[in-house]
């Protein structure tokens, strides 16, 4: 007998599944993401459940711009460590490495871009004699 497996859905969460989302990991613990994709009913996949909650929905996260010390603290991090990313997000409690990634990319690139230029001698005052 062959079954006909139901799509997955895709896109935007809505509100009604991301309630949906908060109750079950309420209810069964932030572990698991297959077991609760499966238990939910909402068609979507355990990976897709998992990045919702770590990156939008779990409450210890931050919602919002960087302060100004996280940005600073962010471009120090960054100089030392490249694009590690979850590496730099250890240091920032509750901001996550895709939250951080994107703010980067954004905002933060061409202001430490400008940093960079402002503190570097300048090629015309650089002379050959």
């Amino acid at each position: 007998m062959v079954t006909v497996r139901e799509e997955m859905r895709k896109g935007p969460w809505t509100e009604q599944e991301d309630m949906q989302l908060v109750c079950t990991v309420r209810l069964l613990g932030g572990r698991r993401w297959d077991s609760i994709a499966q238990v939910s009913g909402l068609n979507r996949t355990g990976k897709s459940y998992r990045m919702r909650w770590v990156n939008y929905l779990h409450p210890g996260l931050k919602q919002g711009r960087l302060s100004t010390q996280e940005e600073r603290l962010v471009i120090e991090l960054r100089a030392h460590w490249g694009n590690s990313w979850s590496r730099i997000a250890r240091r920032l409690p509750g901001r996550t490495d895709n939250d951080i990634k994107n703010y980067w990319k954004t905002r933060m690139r061409t202001k430490a871009q400008e940093r960079e230029m402002n503190t570097s001698p300048s090629s015309s005052s650089f002379s050959l004699t």
